[in-house]
């Protein structure tokens, strides 16, 4: 979802859908009106995460040329073995947290954490969008 705020932070519109689909997303400001999204997907195929443009404001997003940073398709054990008070529903809940910087030169870098065999890690990837 989406909101704009007044100037001075006082106002805010109600929360509009974006379509992106996914959670927890992180969004940079490229500059003319466009946005890079990085958002954490978990109820599709490739759940993982991905990245997406938009060129007016947040408005549209093109989700039809989304990439894929990420992909937890596939992976043996993400974590480690739960108490029996653990949710079951956190137990695929092995990665999140993305964010996206504006590097000086106009690179993205995008990083995140997963665990993997017991093992969390944080992990990058480096983006050039186009001009």
């Amino acid at each position: 979802h989406r909101c704009f705020g007044s100037p001075d932070g006082a106002r805010w519109t109600e929360p509009e859908a974006t379509n992106i689909p996914g959670q927890t997303n992180n969004v940079v400001d490229l500059g003319g009106g466009r946005l890079a999204a990085v958002y954490t997907t978990r109820e599709a195929n490739q759940p993982g995460f991905r990245a997406c443009l938009s060129e007016d404001w947040g408005l549209t997003w093109d989700l039809a040329n989304q990439i894929q940073l990420w992909d937890a398709t596939g992976r043996e054990r993400l974590g480690v073995d739960a108490p029996e008070a653990y949710p079951r529903s956190h137990d695929t809940i092995a990665y999140g947290a993305p964010t996206a910087t504006l590097l000086p030169n106009g690179d993205i870098l995008f990083s995140f954490w997963c665990t993997e065999m017991s093992i969390t890690h944080i992990r990058y990837a480096l983006c050039r969008v186009q001009p």
